[in-house]
């Protein structure tokens, strides 16, 4: 073989050639080692692996040896390893923005989050406001509450605002209190911090009245300047994710959790609505809610009610105040499933009242002002900053002792160690609420009876980038704009206003003589006096389903419970016809499985009344297949009356008590039983007596010098 081949042969086989040389050795290497098993079980080798651990365990260390190894003190040997090093060459020569210790990341647009779980309620209730201002909506957006007012029948068979949190008793105190100090934004370079002067207004007494007595009975009415004002509502609530919202912060500045926290401030909301002529649509556009409606009614009521939610899972930007209420309690429809663990109790309520109130007295005693965030829209205008303002107080007050002595024996009941008690358990409270869940929460009083809305909402924060150094940021563009909107939410369930009446069909009389068949019907309606009447009307076909009845009148402005002889009732509709058949012959409809315990091959038919209403429906109507309903409005009915039970009648009764006392030569003063009834009754113009005002309404419009904001 030539030379050449043997090149070839090597360069086309050098890599065969490798591998068996790396293989023989691999080979060498085993044959040469020596192999065995493990003769020992699992169950050995954990036996010998316990008997050293007891060896080691029961082992004596002499002193002599421990002497060979002595024990060394760590944190001393570092103190003196550092004491002679002088850090000064190594400071910053100025004061940095940004933690050393932190991420020099560029600064990045961070993600907002969108309100969640948005929930609509409906409702009726009665407003207590000053006499002096009238609402537009008397007499234009709301004409069935006034004389002779006549809406549409609701298309619903489903009324939501029929619902005891409307018409139970609640508690007659109120609540709440101001804002906190805040230091200048240390990202950009504008300082929002507005300062409200303190005076003793929320000290004042809100309203008093006195009950006099004459021949005709007893008179017990509002104040001249207040009046008692019938609406309907929708609660809209829905929750926002702080705590989340600040990691999102904390990650796009580069900055800790603690800094990003104090820079989520709201501004603003923008909330939108749909209506439908019932819950099954169809649905209208999306529209903007003219959140002025609400803010006229609390400017205008007499006082703001006690918050039902503790202050650390509100705002005072986008948590709405509630006003005063003459009936009902603020309950369910102002809170949210969500935040349902912060819900407060009666003596939590006047334990808030309490320490908002005594911390304003600190402030005023020591000629303070009040510092905190401005803020353009929302309901800042109308409250102050409670939970921030109780933050510091806590701060500043960390001794329980010293909390306990501030507050006097007439804000508390019970023992010192009670009140200890219920004040730490209240600081415990605000401590674990803030700075996780937001409450939004606004109430539209610009609805109309009949029909079906649901909301969509987003909030208007200030741009943490705004105004920050360029070479901070990921984007110039980012700090541009001075607010940031979070993405809409999605629509709350949706929340049907019953309509200002609705009737049951009772029975249908045959036709008698000239006269034509007549329906007997049982009407609910909406009364000028914010409650609901109980009727009956005897209709025939053709006719409007209206007239007079004598019935009962619940007015709680005026703590009044009597009936009263022409209690007017209207509405739109019309009885087309009424059908009534007393019997059915059993013999002409031998496929209808009926009872066999018939015996006379006869069985009764339910009546059925046709009626059109307002907007040309024609609906067919019964007593059966209506009877839940029915039941519904029956339920609310009784529980709106059931607290005024004890002065049913009272006027009467005072008649004629002071008729028989004239007889036999008495000086005709009231009746110690019936006064004390007066006075217990938690309702109507009792609610403002002695009642002083709250402390978070603020009593005059921020400073003009707050900043102003648009969208860009």
């Amino acid at each position: 073989m030539s030379g050449d081949k043997i090149k070839q042969l090597f360069v086309k086989h050098i890599e065969k050639m490798v591998f068996g040389l790396v293989a023989l050795f691999a080979l060498l290497i085993l044959a040469g080692a020596q192999w065995s098993t493990y003769q020992k079980t699992a169950l050995q080798l954990t036996q010998d692996l316990e008997t050293a651990d007891r060896l080691i365990a029961t082992s004596n260390w002499s002193a002599e040896e421990q002497a060979n190894f002595p024990l060394v003190e760590i944190d001393e040997e570092v103190n003196q390893m550092l004491a002679g090093i002088n850090d000064s060459p190594y400071r910053w020569p100025t004061e940095t923005f940004y933690n050393p210790a932190g991420r020099d990341d560029p600064r990045r647009k961070p993600e907002l989050l969108a309100v969640v779980q948005l929930k609509a309620d409906s409702g009726r209730t009665i407003l207590a406001q000053q006499n002096e201002v009238a609402l537009a909506s008397d007499s234009d957006s709301d004409p069935a509450m006034s004389d002779g007012g006549v809406t549409p029948t609701k298309t619903s068979d489903q009324p939501e605002d029929l619902t005891p949190d409307d018409v139970s008793a609640r508690p007659t105190t109120p609540t709440n209190g101001l804002g906190s100090e805040y230091s200048e934004n240390p990202y950009a370079a504008t300082n929002y911090v507005e300062e409200i002067q303190i005076s003793d207004s929320y000290n004042e007494m809100v309203a008093g009245y006195s009950g006099s007595y004459s021949e005709e009975g007893m008179s017990t009415n509002l104040p001249s300047n207040v009046k008692g004002v019938p609406v309907r509502y929708i609660s809209v609530r829905g929750v926002f994710d702080l705590r989340k919202q600040v990691l999102n912060y904390s990650r796009a500045l580069s900055i800790s959790e603690t800094e990003a926290e104090r820079l989520v401030e709201f501004l603003d909301f923008k909330l939108e609505r749909q209506s439908a002529p019932s819950t099954n649509g169809p649905w209208g556009e999306w529209e903007p809610v003219d959140i002025t409606v609400a803010t006229d009614y609390l400017q205008q009521t007499v006082d703001f009610d006690t918050d039902v939610v503790s202050a650390g899972v509100r705002d005072r930007v986008i948590t709405m105040p509630l006003p005063a209420r003459l009936i009902g309690v603020w309950r369910n429809k102002a809170n949210h499933p969500a935040v349902k663990n912060f819900e407060l109790s009666p003596e939590e309520i006047e334990a808030e009242q309490a320490l908002n109130r005594k911390i304003l007295e600190d402030l005023r005693a020591k000629n303070q002002t009040i510092k905190q965030r401005a803020a353009p829209g929302g309901f800042a205008s109308l409250q102050l900053d409670v939970t921030s303002m109780q933050q510091s107080y806590f701060e500043e007050n960390t001794d329980m002792n010293r909390i306990d002595r501030s507050f006097s024996k007439d804000e508390f009941e019970g023992t010192p160690a009670e009140v200890r008690k219920k004040l730490i358990e209240k600081i415990k409270a605000q401590v674990s609420a803030a700075g996780n869940l937001v409450l939004f929460r606004y109430i539209d009083f610009d609805i109309e009876a009949g029909k079906a809305y649901r909301y969509r909402v987003q909030l208007v924060l200030r741009n943490p980038n705004f105004d920050a150094p360029i070479d901070q940021l990921v984007d110039p563009a980012i700090a541009l704009d001075e607010i940031l909107e979070t993405p809409m939410s999605d629509p709350s369930d949706v929340a049907t206003v019953s309509s200002d009446y609705e009737y049951f069909v009772k029975r249908v009389n045959p036709p008698r003589g000239i006269s034509g068949e007549i329906a007997d019907l049982e009407i609910f309606q909406w009364y000028d006096s914010g409650t609901m009447v109980r009727g009956n009307l005897s209709i025939e076909p053709g006719e409007y389903i209206a007239g007079t009845d004598k019935t009962y009148v619940l007015r709680p402005a005026d703590l009044k419970y009597e009936e009263e002889p022409d209690v007017q009732f209207k509405t739109s509709d019309v009885v087309v016809d009424a059908v009534v058949i007393s019997k059915l012959d059993y013999n002409l409809h031998k496929d209808l499985v009926l009872p066999k315990n018939l015996t006379r091959g006869e069985v009764g038919v339910v009546p059925e009344v046709l009626v059109v209403d307002g907007e040309g429906t024609l609906k067919d109507l019964d007593p059966i297949s209506r009877e839940a309903l029915h039941g519904q409005y029956a339920k609310y009915y009784e529980d709106e009356k059931k607290p005024f039970e004890g002065i049913k009648d009272a006027g009467k009764k005072v008649t004629e008590g002071s008729a028989l006392d004239s007889l036999l030569g008495s000086d005709g003063s009231m009746d110690s039983e019936m006064m004390m009834m007066y006075q217990e009754m938690d309702a109507g113009a009792t609610r403002l007596q002695n009642r002083r005002r709250n402390p978070s309404r603020r009593s005059a419009p921020p400073n003009s010098g707050s900043s102003s904001f648009s969208s860009p």
